[in-house]
């Protein structure tokens, strides 16, 4: 047994090392050899290069009518309605917001408390009325309400009016 460590293990370690050795020093030359470039001569259907073919004569009728509204002239607007692709369907207009009591008490909106975060996450955990208190992200609405900023200890939602509305969190024993 002694003799197979000290003999026989020692050789066969070797061999193994100068066959990794020489199986290393192959891939090395194969990832570092350059394959030949084709010769320019040859044809064939790998070779060809398609050629760009310039249009002769007048453009289409509707490119002149685009260029001639002079799409980013500064005086531009917007238009009126969104493009559609021809056989798209008309959009169907939203249907009006429910009716409100104007007898009925607004909803309360309660703050318990904001997060402060870098890169627009920041957030506010709000109750609503009765219902029970949700975190709400910049950009998320709860009820008719959108919130819009957040700042330490306070928080800006835009009402569906339009109506700015801003809540401070209330101190505890005030």
């Amino acid at each position: 047994m002694r003799a197979w460590r000290n003999g026989a293990g020692t050789t066969l370690m070797l061999a193994a090392v100068a066959a990794s050795a020489v199986l290393c020093a192959w891939s090395y030359q194969r990832a570092v050899q350059l394959d030949a470039l084709p010769v320019a001569g040859r044809t064939g259907a790998a070779l060809e290069v398609p050629r760009i073919v310039r249009p002769t004569g007048e453009p289409p009728e509707a490119l002149v009518a685009a260029l001639e509204s002079a799409p980013f002239h500064p005086e531009r607007r917007r238009p009126a309605g969104r493009f559609r692709l021809p056989g798209d369907a008309v959009p169907v207009a939203a249907a009006p917001p429910p009716a409100t009591d104007p007898d009925a008490p607004p909803l309360q909106v309660q703050l318990f408390g904001t997060v402060v975060a870098p890169g627009g996450r920041s957030f506010a955990l709000v109750q609503l009325g009765a219902e029970p208190p949700k975190l709400v992200r910049i950009g998320e609405k709860i009820g008719d309400l959108t919130l819009t900023q957040v700042g330490q200890r306070r928080a800006v939602f835009l009402s569906a009016a339009g109506a700015r509305v801003e809540v401070h969190v209330q101190r505890i024993g005030s």
